[in-house]
């Protein structure tokens, strides 16, 4: 049976009688691997054009080359692993090809090239170390790269929300009691001149009119309020509350939305309700914006001591490049809610079409979030 990673291993060497006793050993150990032979670089170079091996044992010195000049050539996306042979024990040969990108060195002889398996496996195994080292310096880069374009675009929203926010109190919710104020002034100009012709009627309409901007400047009021925190959430709860949002997005964007909400009675953590509010708000803001879908379905479930959160739609289905990207700043959103709380935010393709959001978090969150504030 082969290694784990190895299955074809390049040899390189122009001296045959080498050759046969690496293939030897190698068989010996691995009767099914695959070996490919070349005595040259030339010959080395069209192997690898034609199939890359997954390890390969180059002799230092060649008739056209060193095996330094092919290490320095291997471009970065498609580099494996290469032991350099050579037939003498060189240091500053050694250190050479080291520098070059080697994994490994080894001096020939009948004792080497019977250990070559053992020499293959460590440098496979230091080989995949490697991997996985560089993948998660990869990966934590990535990470921070989100974390920072997350902050950016969390304060740009911040700043967008209070221009909206004094936008409307200017644009609605001053100019209604300008008017009342107005309205104010004329009728207690009118009820200060007892001389002033006022009829029942005409002070009737007034007033009518006045309520009338009352009543707008109070829904200018709960618009305002329901967009920064609905007040269902803390009435009635999240259960409610999933429902309620499901409803008003049909109703928005007219894309129906079947929902699936399992109520319990047993409490749920404040913080955790509002970070699974603000995850649906999101999670629904981008099927609007992105999707292409005509239908959604949002199941709220409770599995043990945790809340599952499910939205999956059938719109064209989130791209893969964009799971990672750090300008996905939505769905690192999501992830870095659901992680300050101690669970978790999945979010791929769904099983036929479209893309599935699952959030998983405790009743009670394990974890202090560092802002609490929704």
């Amino acid at each position: 049976m082969n290694p784990e990673g190895i299955g074809i291993i390049m040899i390189v060497d122009d001296e045959p009688a080498h050759i046969v006793a690496v293939k030897r050993s190698l068989l010996t150990a691995w009767p099914n691997v695959t070996l490919c032979t070349a005595s040259s670089l030339q010959e080395c170079r069209e192997v690898v054009t034609a199939s890359a091996p997954d390890i390969a044992l180059i002799d230092l010195n060649l008739p056209d080359g060193r095996a330094t000049e092919f290490l320095s050539s291997l471009p970065e996306a498609g580099r494996f692993p290469v032991i350099v042979m050579t037939s003498q024990g060189d240091e500053q040969a050694a250190v050479e090809a080291l520098k070059a990108g080697a994994m490994d060195y080894v001096v020939k002889s009948s004792a080497a090239f019977a250990d070559m398996s053992h020499v293959i496996d460590r440098v496979m195994h230091d080989w995949q170390a490697r991997k996985d080292h560089l993948r998660g310096q990869q990966e934590l880069f990535n990470s921070r790269e989100q974390l920072r374009a997350l902050a950016g675009r969390l304060q740009a929203v911040r700043e967008e929300e209070r221009k909206a926010l004094a936008r409307e109190i200017h644009d609605v919710l001053a100019q209604d009691l300008t008017c009342l104020k107005i309205d104010l002034a004329w009728l207690r100009g009118r009820l200060e001149r007892p001389g002033a012709a006022l009829t029942m009627e005409t002070l009737i309409d007034r007033v009518v009119e006045m309520s009338d901007l009352a009543d707008h400047a109070i829904h200018a009021v709960q618009h305002i309020a329901t967009a920064l925190r609905p007040a269902v959430l803390d009435s009635l709860g999240l259960f409610a509350t999933v429902e309620w949002v499901a409803r008003d997005f049909q109703g928005r964007n007219e894309i129906p939305v079947e929902t699936s909400v399992d109520w319990d009675d047993l409490p749920v953590d404040p913080n955790v309700a509002t970070a699974l509010f603000r995850i649906l708000q999101e999670g629904l803001t981008n099927v609007a914006r992105h999707a292409g879908a005509t239908r959604v379905h949002i199941v709220l479930r409770p599995d043990g001591d945790d809340l599952v959160l499910r939205i999956l739609d059938n719109g064209d289905g989130i791209p893969l490049e964009s799971l990672t990207h750090h300008e996905s700043i939505g769905l690192a959103g999501m992830r870095e809610r659901a992680h300050l709380l101690g669970g978790s935010c999945e979010i791929c393709r769904g099983p036929d079409s479209g893309t599935l959001i699952e959030v998983r978090l405790p009743r009670g969150n394990r974890q202090e979030p560092l802002e609490t504030t929704p």
